[in-house]
């Protein structure tokens, strides 16, 4: 199938967001916390713990609390191209990933309320309030293009966090070339654990397990690739990442998309298949995401504290 065609395809049938509460599980359901499957996905114990400082949830107590979701979503740290070891010096761990349909309303298409309480919280305890100023920039409002619900390259977004995660060793992002070679490798997914999920999943651990990467559909107009895969992911996995290793440096890993969707929903244990609207969609690291990644949305900082440590001009808050 041509890119072109998959591409039509996917964002013809996509349900918009993850939805708690009802089942996205593709064959078996693969979802087991990290140290759970960790032989399966062959993580080093370095890994792990990497996992467990650098991501965890974006929780917003005021993102459509009516609808049942979008108030927790899953998020990492990620290391802009040449942040690393570049002039800038090492990776600062104050950049977030994640989809950006958790801060819009889909019934009014606008950002939600109470950005200001909006904040991220790893798996080690840390916790730092988001730039609002770079959230706000994002409103996509006035701008279908920018609107996660009506063009899915639109869906993600990296912000700053007020606070850096100590002691995290930040994700780097996929090159176009390592994008280009996506089409059926077998990848991790790191998520939270999911609406559809029992209590025995806690929220105290990632999830981490492993899937295919099965259809891509190339960049275009300066967005990201998407990529269909046979990932289970549902309600709360939402901006969740896709890795999968860089052979150029022995294997490191690496952040080759952001889940945001899925085909169909219930799936309810059904085979991978385009055709039958049974897929997970994620959105790509290449195209226009570098930029967003480098660039932080805005200079100013609305908080009353913490500007310094996000690199921002203090401001007083927009009306």
């Amino acid at each position: 199938m041509r890119a072109t065609v998959l591409a039509a395809v996917l964002v013809g049938s996509l349900f918009a967001c993850l939805t708690p509460g009802l089942t996205n599980v593709i064959g078996d359901d693969d979802r087991k916390e990290i140290r759970e499957n960790q032989k399966l996905i062959n993580f080093t114990d370095a890994e792990v713990e990497q996992a467990y400082r650098c991501t965890g949830r974006i929780y917003c107590p005021g993102a459509n609390p009516d609808r049942g979701w979008g108030s927790k979503m899953s998020a990492g740290a990620i290391c802009a191209p040449g942040f690393r070891n570049g002039e800038t010096g090492p990776c600062a761990a104050d950049r977030i990933a994640s989809a950006l349909h958790m801060f819009v309303d889909k019934g009014t298409g606008k950002l939600i309320g109470q950005l200001e309480k909006c904040e991220f919280r790893s798996y080690r305890g840390h916790t730092s309030f988001l730039n609002v100023g770079d959230i706000r920039t994002f409103d996509p409002s006035g701008d279908e293009t920018r609107n996660p619900y009506v063009n899915d390259r639109a869906d993600k977004i990296v912000v700053r966090l007020l606070r850096p995660i100590p002691n995290c060793d930040p994700y780097d992002i996929a090159s176009e070339e390592e994008q280009a070679e996506a089409s059926g490798l077998e990848v991790v997914a790191l998520t939270r654990p999911q609406g559809d999920q029992g209590p025995e999943f806690t929220g105290h651990h990632p999830l981490a397990y492993p899937c295919t990467i099965k259809k891509r559909a190339s960049a275009r107009k300066g967005g990201p690739s998407l990529f269909a895969s046979d990932c289970d992911v549902n309600g709360g996995g939402s901006g969740g990442f896709t890795l999968f290793r860089r052979w150029r440096e022995r294997g490191k890993l690496i952040v080759g998309g952001m889940f945001l969707g899925s085909g169909d929903i219930p799936m309810n244990g059904q085979p991978y298949d385009v055709a039958t609207k049974s897929f997970t969609m994620s959105v790509g690291t290449d195209g226009d995401f570098p930029v967003i990644a480098r660039n932080p949305r805005t200079k100013k900082c609305y908080r009353s504290e913490g500007c310094e440590a996000s690199g921002q001009v203090r401001a007083k808050p927009p009306k």
